[in-house]
């Protein structure tokens, strides 16, 4: 999946020589709304060697009531971190014999239901791209990071080294999925730089991935819609009710 390049939000950091192995660093979030998708970065001071793991345990709810325990087997630290419940739970991990990279999903019942990709990007980090239809679309999240040697899926080794929790703020606050904007009104040019062209009569709102308002006002058919104040970015057409409409680059 090609991603756009990313400014990554610091959401949570660990201190380093608290434990052994791929000691985990730092958490950090970003959205690529391009491709309706939450990228998670999970960073470590050693660097990862042949055998690794990473996992990732979400609350999607904040909800303290439901969901189950991560599970934390072998912690090296001794010290399990059970201050969240999980909603989903992801693994990526890799033995040197057998290179590939696993990735594998539970639910809190323990189900496998999401696809998602582990991008070993470089030796001290690894991205988690989660398509944001798997999670609800939900704009808040707990979030609980494990990196650790081979094989930390639930039945094996487990993770060495574990970081805090750490909530992080509205990722996607209106609720509108991307598959529908697919079906955008003709627009053009695209990317944009001054203005646009819609083929549409009628009040346009324009908002950028955080849900900003931009602009607010009404679209005649052909007729220029200036964008000179917008600065460079991914932007999304509603109409006055709401409902989208398309979506375009700034640049």
């Amino acid at each position: 999946m090609a991603l756009l390049a990313q400014n990554y939000i610091t959401v949570g950091t660990d201190g380093s020589g608290d434990d052994h192995g791929m000691d985990a660093k730092s958490i950090e979030v970003a959205l690529s709304a391009q491709a309706d998708t939450l990228l998670i970065r999970v960073g470590h001071y050693v660097a990862r060697g042949n055998d690794f793991g990473y996992a990732l345990a979400l609350d999607t709810n904040n909800n303290v009531n439901d969901g189950a325990t991560p599970p934390q087997h072998n912690l090296q630290s001794q010290t399990p971190n059970t201050s969240l419940t999980y909603d989903v739970m992801l693994y990526g991990y890799q033995n040197g014999f057998f290179p590939t990279v696993y990735t594998e999903s539970y639910d809190a019942g323990g189900v496998s239901n999401i696809t998602f990709e582990l991008d070993t990007i470089d030796a001290n980090h690894a991205i988690f791209k989660i398509p944001l239809q798997f999670l609800g679309y939900a704009t808040t999240y707990n979030i609980l990071a494990f990196t650790g040697s081979f094989d930390i899926a639930p039945s094996g080794a487990g993770p060495s080294d574990v970081m805090p929790n750490s909530t992080y703020a509205t990722s996607k606050p209106f609720n509108v999925s991307l598959e529908e904007l697919r079906a955008n009104l003709a627009l053009y040019p695209n990317p944009a730089q001054n203005y646009i062209k819609l083929d549409y009569n009628g009040t346009v709102q324009i908002k950028d991935a955080t849900g900003k308002t931009w602009l607010s006002k009404r679209s005649q058919k052909g007729e220029p819609f200036e964008l000179e104040n917008l600065p460079p970015g991914s932007y999304f057409l509603f109409d006055e009710e709401g409902k989208p409409l398309g979506r375009f680059q700034k640049q």
